[in-house]
């Protein structure tokens, strides 16, 4: 990490030893342009749990198979797609009222080292900028997982950019730091099962900074558990569609 900033904790010592999970959200086919890149984040701590932290690019993906082609983001806007706004998002809701944001905060409470912050100050918002140097297209090439096995070991993978307020509302980035690879990239049945990072929700910054509520989208379509699917089903698929079928 870069030393010009005022955040804390793992923001100001980075770490030496973490994991990150590439991964996409959707299930792709050659055949159908889109792609929803994302990645999680666990920096290791001294004597205590890990420091997580999660972005991708949309909750609706792009239309391109080139996974560095756009920027990552820890604040999500919603799904615009009808079906994964009746599933995904209500079943989200459950957890959040503020189902595409992250909290960082307790990233910043707790070094490399497992010293506690007094005063912890942390980020609102995380952007990473992945560098997109290996010729990869809009079109299909090869499966993603083939794709990222060529980036080599000690290699700078994302810039990492800091938002103080949305930039969508005026905030300025801030280029904080790096993420740099030091080992092969690697497919992990492992890291699909049983490797887990935790997510942290936007109601606890909330309770610190009551203006973040302002700048979150606040979830309008009910819990899962509390609400009904529509009927008729959307006429626009995701991959959870076959909780219409039971409607039917």
């Amino acid at each position: 990490m870069k030393k010009n900033h005022p955040y804390t904790g793992l923001f100001r010592t980075g770490c030496r030893y973490g994991l990150m999970r590439i991964s996409d959200v959707v299930k792709t086919t050659p055949e159908v342009i889109k792609t929803s890149p994302g990645h999680g984040v666990k920096c290791m701590r001294d004597g205590m749990s890990s420091g997580n932290w999660v972005a991708m690019f949309s909750f609706d993906g792009q239309t391109s198979f080139n996974f560095f082609k756009n920027r990552w983001t820890s604040i999500l806007r919603e799904f615009q797609n009808e079906c994964a706004r009746q599933t995904n998002g209500k079943h989200f809701a459950e957890a959040s009222d503020h189902v595409g944001g992250t909290s960082l905060m307790e990233f910043s409470k707790f070094d490399e080292f497992g010293n506690e912050e007094k005063d912890f100050h942390w980020p609102f918002q995380l952007v990473v900028e992945p560098y997109d140097v290996y010729g990869w297209t809009d079109e299909f090439q090869n499966d993603f997982t083939d794709q990222l096995s060529i980036i080599p070991p000690n290699t700078v993978m994302f810039k990492i950019f800091a938002f103080d307020s949305p930039p969508e509302l005026g905030g300025e980035e801030l280029h904080i730091g790096w993420v740099v690879s030091r080992s092969i990239q690697t497919t992990s049945g492992w890291g699909d099962t049983m490797l887990f990072f935790q997510h942290h929700r936007m109601e606890d910054d909330i309770k610190l900074r009551p203006w973040y509520f302002d700048w979150l989208q606040f979830w309008p379509e009910g819990k899962f558990s509390e609400t009904p699917l529509i009927n008729p089903p959307p006429q626009v698929t995701c991959p959870f569609s076959f909780l219409f079928d039971s409607q039917l």
